[in-house]
């Protein structure tokens, strides 16, 4: 007991753990009910004829609103601040652009249009919205691609401008147009500021601002077609001696400029066999200058002579005897 005790002593007063002793049965008298008596209760009848009286009460102005139901719609609806963002138009969308403004078809283009296209977009090679339609000739679509502010100055990957991809026809009704805009711009302005003498017009602003403006460039290049169609650079000797002899590029081949402007193309025939049996590639020029394979008769190869001919027997004849002597060989 004296041990158990020191170790009692050794336990702290908080850890400790008291046990009681079990009684034999458990006494209810011990237990005190507390009951409270409720105050303000009602009786069955009492509360029967107080919702009876609330039934046959008539509703008030106040209606009962009832929360609305979410459906999947309402959960799936978009903002519209959302649907007022304009979508962000991808690369192939660019490319079926070009290929509306190459066909020709106004209505899809100012349908790329209005969902924000750039115009000024270009491809691999360089060509933008504006080049495709000069090249094909879609004069509507040009024209529509100005007046909304395309960029014509331009230039695809091989150099050409606007100006050179489109026929004349385009430049025409281009031409035609930018007219228009300055008439109606010299309405406006009181007094000209000046007078190009390279296109003939009236202009307002500066000098520098009219020689870069689209209306000059395209009478320029109505007077003076850059684009001649010959494969052949300017810096020729022959290209450049024409010129010198007063020969321009829009006209035909000659000092009078009245020859035909591209040669035809020949195939020299020089043998006896038939037309088409040698295809051969055709040129407009086939000598150099001083060649003299140009005055040459060309020397046909004659059949086997007699003396050939006898060769060619007796090595035949010979390798006939070679065979038959391997074939009769008695081992």
């Amino acid at each position: 007991m004296e041990s158990r005790a020191q170790d009692l002593s050794k336990i702290p007063e908080h850890k400790r753990v008291q046990f009681v002793l079990p009684t034999g049965k458990f006494d209810v008298s011990s237990v005190e009910e507390e009951s409270t008596p409720v105050e303000g209760t009602l009786t069955g009848a009492e509360a029967r004829s107080f919702y009876e009286e609330l039934l046959a009460e008539e509703p008030s102005t106040c209606e009962d609103v009832k929360p609305p139901k979410k459906s999947l719609a309402t959960k799936r609806r978009v903002p519209v601040e959302e649907l007022m963002i304009k979508e962000e138009l991808s690369e192939r969308d660019h490319h079926k652009f070009l290929t509306e403004c190459t066909s020709g078809e106004l209505k899809n283009v100012i349908k790329w249009f209005e969902r924000g296209v750039d115009l000024s977009f270009a491809d691999q090679f360089g060509w933008t919205a504006l080049h495709c339609a000069a090249a094909a000739g879609k004069n509507d679509v040009v024209l529509f691609l100005i007046e909304n502010g395309s960029n014509w100055s331009l230039l695809e990957s091989t150099g050409k401008s606007f100006s050179q991809l489109a026929n004349r026809n385009t430049l025409k009704a281009v031409a035609a147009w930018f007219e228009k805009q300055s008439e109606m711009d010299d309405e406006e302005m009181d007094e000209p500021r000046g007078h190009c003498y390279q296109c003939g017009r009236t202009y307002a602003g500066s000098e520098a601002d009219h020689l870069t403006n689209l209306s000059h460039i395209v009478r320029m290049n109505k007077q003076n077609p850059s684009f001649s169609g010959f494969v052949i650079p300017e810096w020729n000797p022959g290209f450049r001696l024409l010129r010198k002899a007063g020969w321009t590029d829009d006209a035909g081949l000659g000092k009078d400029r009245q020859g035909q402007k591209y040669p035809v193309r020949t195939v020299l025939k020089r043998d006896r066999s038939g037309f088409g049996t040698n295809k051969k590639i055709a040129r407009v020029t086939h000598f150099e200058a001083n060649d003299e394979r140009a005055v040459e008769t060309e020397k046909i190869k004659s059949g086997e002579t007699k003396k050939e001919r006898e060769k060619r027997l007796n090595k035949e004849k010979r390798m006939e005897r070679d065979l038959r002597w391997a074939f009769n060989d008695p081992r």
